[in-house]
């Protein structure tokens, strides 16, 4: 969501594009959401677990948010070397999301319509809060803002994935 809220102020805002390219480029990453859930439909049928899967995406996600953070801070940013990295984000976000779907699902099969429901309300306020966080970071800390918010998000995740995993490991 820091992506969403972040990418016009960035490509517009910083990197000055026409509006025509960003919207390529808006319109790459949301590919990239989508190839990155169509590989994890094909890799959990092949039966890689959905907590190496979370695990994994969300390290990329991390790594490629410092990655921004690393390039602002060396005021070496450029569409070329952003749109990489904001790829492989909303690629990692595809991957990981129907993973977490399950994780969060999967215990409670009976309640799987409220649960589900729950689920989209924590994404919502979720999303609504890095917005939030971009749009009063970004006039003072430009790039860093935005990519600090996908990166803390990135990096919190990791701990919480890491933490869940090892609690299910030890329940079996």
């Amino acid at each position: 969501f820091a992506y969403v809220a972040g990418s016009p102020l960035v490509l517009l805002g910083t990197l000055h594009v026409r509006p025509l390219v960003y919207a390529a480029m808006f319109a790459t990453t949301g590919a990239g959401i989508v190839a990155g859930a169509a590989l994890n439909g094909v890799l959990a049928r092949r039966g890689v677990s959905s907590g190496r899967l979370l695990f994994v995406a969300i390290a990329f996600a991390a790594i490629s948010s410092v990655g921004l953070i690393a390039l602002a801070s060396l005021r070496c940013i450029t569409l070329c070397t952003a749109m990489p990295l904001f790829l492989v984000s909303s690629f990692c976000f595809g991957l990981a999301a129907p993973s977490a779907a399950r994780r969060a699902l999967d215990p409670l099969p009976e309640l799987a319509g409220a649960a589900g429901g729950l689920l989209t309300s924590v994404q919502m306020l979720s999303g609504a809060v890095t917005s939030s966080l971009v749009a009063v970071l970004f006039p003072r800390f430009g790039v860093i803002g935005m990519s600090g918010v996908m990166a803390v998000c990135a990096i919190s995740a990791m701990i919480v994935t890491r933490i869940s995993c090892r609690r299910s490991s030890a329940r079996r």
